[in-house]
């Protein structure tokens, strides 16, 4: 999918890291004024014309959630009776080096919890 936007003082280029449509708001009204320390009150996503380093791609259903991430996927419940995170291949296999994956995505997955809690309320 494409998204384009153009207009006076958004310089050509191209985004090519993980964005979502929950983008979108925040890089419309930031575009038309809404300071960017007022984004957390409304929503979840990023500026697209200010893209975070090292962003990970968020994926989502009904009672799961997940990171996707360059070394595959970390598959999280988002209900406790459902099990416990699992590190997936990108072909949905259990990830060879599991644990070590898990540990070392420990900020991922707290920011993930955070936002988790901040859509919640």
């Amino acid at each position: 999918m494409t998204f384009v936007l153009g207009g006076p003082g958004i310089e050509p280029g191209q985004e090519s890291g993980p964005t979502a449509h929950v983008d979108l708001a925040p890089t419309l009204l930031e575009l038309l004024g809404v300071p960017a320390s007022a984004r957390a009150s409304y929503s979840n996503g990023e500026n697209l014309l200010a893209p975070v380093a090292g962003r990970v791609r968020v994926i989502s259903g009904w009672d799961e959630a997940g990171l996707w991430i360059p070394e595959g996927i970390l598959r999280v419940p988002l209900e406790g009776h459902r099990g416990a995170v699992e590190a997936l291949t990108f072909d949905w296999q259990p990830h060879p080096d599991e644990d070590a994956l898990l540990a070392r995505c420990g900020p991922q997955l707290q920011s993930l919890a955070a936002a988790c809690r901040r859509f919640l309320r």
